[in-house]
């Protein structure tokens, strides 16, 4: 794959990207070290990774209903191969969703190897996840960058926005903020500010403080001043 000079154009997929590469290594983690035989580690290893499948559904049906067809408006036939990746990966979803229920109705004995099967086909869901990302970046990001301005590719974000539910547009937010880059974080948190109530946004502020080592807080600030 062959990356364009991302820092001249509006990159639609950068920043969701960001954050679903940040909290499926979160969760898978997690997982792994879980003790299976502990009702409390299982129950809070099995909603994050309910939870985590659940945004990845969203997401995926979020890029099949809006940014696909946009690109197939100007490019006919440009989306094929991924749509076909994308039933691949909703079919993997459905068997991760199985996997764990079946690591929650597990004999005590059973559920270390159901959990282990569970975390493994997980990894394997991720990586397949890391290279589908990778190549949306680039060769979907070609196709958006040759039909579309930056001006019509934030208002295709927008409308990507306007659909998302609140409650994960929040998830999403807490993985995305902490893994941008200093100046995508700025550039975001502008945006926000003027979008959000001012009582939201100093929450989000708040809560974003605590996940910031210092050093990004303080260039968050100097930014969010000087905008």
């Amino acid at each position: 794959m062959q990356y364009l000079n991302l820092e001249r154009r509006f990159d639609i997929y950068a920043n969701t990207h960001k954050a679903l590469r940040a909290y499926m290594s979160h969760v898978l983690m997690d997982i792994g070290r879980a003790d299976w035989r502990d009702a409390e580690d299982r129950d809070h290893a099995l909603t994050a990774v309910r939870e985590l499948l659940g945004v990845c559904h969203a997401h995926l049906e979020l890029e099949n209903t809006v940014i696909h067809p946009a690109m197939e408006s100007r490019k006919p036939g440009c989306t094929r191969y991924v749509v076909d990746e994308h039933v691949g990966q909703l079919f993997a979803i459905d068997v991760l969703f199985d996997l764990v229920d079946t690591v929650e109705a597990a004999s005590i004995p059973d559920r270390p190897m159901a959990g282990q099967r569970l975390y493994r086909e997980l990894a394997v869901f991720a990586a397949q996840n890391f290279e589908h990302m990778a190549f949306e970046e680039a060769e979907h990001n070609r196709v958006l960058w040759e039909c579309y301005s930056d001006d019509e590719l934030r208002a295709l974000d927008t409308i990507m926005l306007a659909t998302v539910s609140p409650d994960q547009y929040k998830v999403m937010l807490n993985w995305m903020l902490p893994h941008l880059n200093p100046t995508e974080r700025a550039e975001m948190l502008v945006s926000l500010k003027q979008a959000l109530p001012l009582e939201q946004f100093q929450r989000l502020l708040g809560t974003l403080r605590g996940q910031l080592p210092s050093k990004d807080w303080g260039k968050l600030s100097a930014a969010l001043g000087a905008m």
